[in-house]
């Protein structure tokens, strides 16, 4: 059986979410990064067809938005394949990434 696209699996990680009673905020950045950075970048790519070169669209896609929104949409996505993964929809991520750390918030900045 092909792997499912990244737009179907998404609904079914995100029914994988309440499942696992995420957090109310890790739910909520869930919400906003799939419809906003990831499905438009990735929606129609089958989860085992996904290439750097998809990636690399996504980080320029990314670009204006801060650092920390990169990083945290970069975590999505490696919350999803790896949750493809646990579900057996495919073996292995199909490409790997890194993802930068975050910056320091400016509540914890010394002033």
């Amino acid at each position: 059986m092909p792997a499912p696209t990244f737009h179907a699996f998404a609904r079914e990680f995100l029914e994988l979410c309440e499942t696992d009673r995420l957090g109310i905020n890790t739910r909520m950045n869930y919400d906003v990064h799939l419809p906003l950075y990831l499905l438009p970048a990735l929606g129609r790519r089958r989860l085992d067809e996904i290439t750097p070169q998809d990636i690399t669209k996504l980080k320029k896609s990314l670009a204006k938005k801060s650092h920390n929104t990169s990083c945290e949409v970069l975590k999505t996505l490696r919350r999803v394949l790896n949750g493809a993964i646990a579900e057996r929809k495919i073996e292995c991520a199909p490409v790997e990434f890194d993802i930068p750390r975050r910056g320091p918030s400016t509540s914890n900045r010394v002033r």
